[in-house]
């Protein structure tokens, strides 16, 4: 067994590839990947420990997200094609599909 992570898309050509290998598997369907809030609300924190900060260069974030709308939206996930971008929602959301890497990070 290789082991591995949700992916973590930390760069944009990441999150390009990430995304059209989402869309090829399903494009209607949500996907978790490797960005969560659970430890301390509005710090994103990815998969391997690095912190995702807000002035950061880089982030794929829809508009007016991460909102924690209905509260404890503490794991990112990449919305259906007609919504792209990162949106926040309830980890215990059983909608999701998930992607996940193996290589060393």
């Amino acid at each position: 067994m290789k082991g591995g992570l949700l992916a973590m898309p930390k760069d944009k050509t990441t999150d390009d590839f990430l995304l059209q290998l989402k869309n090829k598997a399903d494009r209607w369907h949500y996907f978790w990947f490797g960005l969560s809030d659970e430890n301390s609300e509005g710090q994103w924190v990815w998969e391997d420990g690095e912190i995702l900060y807000q002035d950061t260069p880089w982030s794929d974030w829809r508009e007016g997200e991460p909102n924690n709308r209905y509260g404890d939206e503490d794991c990112a996930h990449y919305s259906p094609q007609a919504w792209p971008g990162w949106n926040d929602i309830l980890c215990s959301r059983k909608v999701a599909k998930f992607i996940c890497q193996t290589k060393e990070y």
